[in-house]
């Protein structure tokens, strides 16, 4: 999840959503925040996606995905937000770009 930071920052990050402290996650990896990175954008993406900010979330997954066409993890976290918030169609789409990128 967490593909562009130190094994140990990732570590304490786990943690602490394991912990219930997702908004304490969200803040550290925030001091690590990349906006050049997909892969930072996407971890982001998943922390507020934890902390039930959707919207927020989405926008991170279009950045990342914006900056990498190719990452199925974000197609398919994106996917599933949509699906989870009714928007089945364009879930459809995620999963489907996610999946042809596999191929």
């Amino acid at each position: 999840m967490f593909d562009t930071i130190n094994a140990e920052e990732t570590a304490n990050i786990i943690l602490l959503l394991q912990n219930g402290k997702a908004q304490e996650a969200l803040e550290r990896q925030m001091e690590n925040y990349n906006p050049n990175s997909p892969a930072s954008n996407y971890n982001v993406g998943n922390l507020l996606s934890n902390l039930h900010r959707l919207d927020e979330a989405l926008e991170y997954y279009d950045t990342a995905l914006f900056l990498d066409t190719h990452y199925v993890k974000a197609w398919y976290r994106k996917g599933a937000l949509l699906f989870y918030t009714d928007r089945h169609p364009d879930a459809a789409k995620c999963f489907e770009n996610g999946s042809v990128e596999t191929l």
